[in-house]
């Protein structure tokens, strides 16, 4: 989504900073703003101030009206453990691991939460 965002606002390298921005995203270490800052810095620089506008503007909805969507549909997964699922991915597994990380966290959590339920329910004889 930021990537079609810095797209239509004719943001320089837009894959890049579509990565680099998805990377802060899920790291507690940056805020989320700083790729985004940089590009809408660059804007400003060259007076494009209807592609900074909408960058903002992009930036802003996926903030704060897309994510809380998303994360509100993950109730049990704080975003700390996305970060590091996608770390721990990462050392593991290379570039796989973006992917590979976090669903073996859920796989993980997935298979705990079903031994629970069984564990914890009433025998029948």
């Amino acid at each position: 989504v930021m990537f079609g965002v810095l797209r239509v606002a004719g943001a320089p390298l837009p894959a890049t900073v579509a990565l680099v921005d998805g990377v802060f995203a899920t790291l507690p270490l940056a805020p989320a703003l700083s790729p985004t800052a940089l590009v809408l810095a660059a804007l400003l620089a060259e007076s494009r101030l209807t592609a900074a506008a909408a960058l903002l503007g992009g930036k802003f909805v996926l903030l704060f009206l897309v994510n809380p969507l998303l994360y509100a549909q993950i109730p049990a997964v704080h975003y700390h453990s996305t970060a590091l699922s996608v770390s721990l991915g990462l050392a593991a597994f290379g570039s796989h691991g973006v992917l590979l990380g976090p669903l073996l966290l859920c796989l993980t959590a997935t298979l705990l939460q079903l031994y629970r339920e069984a564990a914890l329910a009433p025998k029948r004889d």
